[in-house]
């Protein structure tokens, strides 16, 4: 009985462990109430799940360029992602598929609000913010990133990123 109580005891610190040692920090305020989080080929439910997840982790990768200690937080209000969901046409009875169209004038955006602090809590920077990427199609795409469907949005994101913590850039 002493060892099981110790492995749950060690698997708890485990997991507090790395909440805390966690460099960042995502809510999604009202998902329902966003502009344009449709799901095209799979269920809603599923593809806001690997969505919102794709988009923390990549949101963690850049917060670990922060001084250690420095945790930086999102609460996302609105989320209009690149291109257009368009419903399918049904063809001899077959069910109709929906795709998400990319088009220049369907360009992604974002609207959250962030803070950044320290060790102690303390807040060292915040604001509120609205991303947006109208030339989103007019750069070159990294090899791999092109399989990425959320790549557009992850490059507006990253952009956001470096120009509001440029001292963490310069070090990577």
């Amino acid at each position: 009985m002493k060892k099981y109580s110790m492995s749950i005891l060690t698997f708890l610190l485990l997991l507090t462990s790395n909440v805390v040692l966690s460099d960042s920090s995502v809510s999604w305020k009202n998902p329902d109430d966003y502009t344009d989080i449709d799901a095209a080929e799979e269920s809603q439910k599923k593809f806001e799940q690997r969505t919102f997840a794709s988009l923390e982790k990549h949101i963690e990768k850049l917060s670990k360029a922060l001084p250690q200690g420095q945790k930086l937080w999102l609460k996302v209000v609105d989320v209009d992602l690149a291109g257009r969901v368009l419903p399918g046409i049904s063809y001899g009875g077959q069910t109709a598929r929906n795709y998400r169209i990319i088009e220049h004038h369907y360009f992604p955006k974002m609207t959250f609000n962030y803070h950044l602090s320290d060790t102690t809590g303390k807040v060292l920077e915040s604001g509120d913010v609205t991303l947006k990427d109208i030339a989103f199609q007019d750069r070159i795409i990294p090899r791999g990133a092109k399989r990425d469907p959320l790549n557009y949005e992850k490059t507006m994101i990253t952009k956001w990123f470096n120009k509001t913590f440029p001292q963490q850039v310069a070090k990577n």
